[in-house]
């Protein structure tokens, strides 16, 4: 199975996070905004949104081992997938 090979980025920190990895880009956006939706006092994501970028950094195949760094089309990774607030879901 391919799967996905993505980091947040922490803008301020100039960092990238440790990458996970993810079936579609849609279970990341899920994810992202349940961590956010979580909250806390403790939680970067949730209290500093704008901080943040999700980047793919290419992907892994779960049965040969392969990780790649090419993106289709013959571009690289790393690539900016979206700014994590947009994928904070807003309080009713």
């Amino acid at each position: 199975m391919i799967q996905i090979v993505l980091s947040i980025r922490d803008t301020k920190a100039e960092l990238f996070l440790a990458p996970f990895f993810v079936p579609t880009l849609g279970v990341a956006y899920r994810d992202i905004a349940a961590e956010i939706a979580r909250g806390g006092d403790q939680n970067q994501l949730s209290l500093f949104t704008k901080d943040f970028e999700l980047w793919q950094l290419g992907t892994f195949d779960s049965e040969t081992g392969v990780l790649d760094g090419n993106a289709p089309g013959g571009n690289q990774f790393p690539s900016k997938v979206c700014d994590v607030s947009a994928l904070a879901v807003p309080r009713e």
